[in-house]
């Protein structure tokens, strides 16, 4: 039987709640897969664990960005969020080009 939308949120809370705590929810709930900040958490871990040596200054930089997010409050969540997901989303533009610079290049051909 497909999930219901919302389901994980409804377990959390009852119907009837803000579009504001939904959006919370989905910023950041630290136990849910469908938000941003179990994602980044999770993306961070990975990130060290494969590139943290070669890539030290960005996945830190990731880090200090979600940071950020876990700073935010149910209050202060989503009129936050917009700044907050700006700096995540430069932070991993940051880490993709290093890691295609410093990690997935590939050398030049010998002639």
């Amino acid at each position: 039987m497909p999930a219901v939308r919302g389901e994980a949120f409804h377990r959390e809370h009852r119907r009837g709640t803000t579009s504001s705590e939904a959006a919370t929810f989905l910023l950041l709930d630290a136990h849910s897969p469908r938000s941003l900040l179990f994602l980044t958490r999770r993306s961070e871990e990975c990130l060290d664990d494969l590139v943290g040596v070669h890539l030290a200054a960005e996945v830190r930089a990731f880090g200090d960005a979600r940071a950020e997010l876990e700073t935010l409050t149910p209050d202060t969540a989503v009129d936050a969020a917009r700044s907050a997901g700006a700096r995540l989303a430069l932070a991993a533009e940051t880490v993709t080009a290093a890691l295609d610079a410093r990690v997935f290049a590939a050398p030049e051909p010998v002639g």
